[in-house]
């Protein structure tokens, strides 16, 4: 049941700021900049947060809190599919492919990215060995 209430309480968390970071006024533009961000900054956090979690097994329910919970609710690939499918559909073809591109290679990218930089903060610090 634990698990079930960690879920909880990170998605309600993760579902909050990707409501603020989506609809921040920094992103006045009909280019859906808040997903994207969204996307990224979740796609980051996954990568380096996994390599936490897999290293150590006594923080299982904080995996569910932060990995399931707050960035399950946080990041938007449904939205994104959604956003993708309405720039295609008022004509801007190469936006809807920019968009497309942007958070899938920069999503791949950043989940590497946050993983070989947790390992190298927790290695140069010696924490999880």
């Amino acid at each position: 049941m634990s698990k079930i209430l960690f879920v909880m309480l990170g998605g309600s968390f993760g579902a909050l700021a990707r409501y603020f970071v989506s609809t921040s006024k920094i992103f006045e533009s009909s280019f859906p900049f808040g997903t994207l961000t969204v996307n990224l900054i979740g796609c980051f956090l996954i990568g380096f947060l996994f390599n936490i979690f897999e290293q150590n097994n006594l923080l299982a329910n904080y995996k569910f809190l932060i990995l399931v919970g707050f960035l399950g609710a946080f990041t938007t690939f449904s939205t994104f599919a959604l956003d993708t499918f309405n720039l295609y559909r008022i004509g801007e073809v190469r936006l809807a492919l920019l968009y497309f591109m942007g958070n899938n290679i920069g999503g791949i990218l950043l989940v590497f990215l946050g993983f070989l930089f947790s390992k190298y903060v927790f290695d140069s610090l010696e924490i999880m060995k």
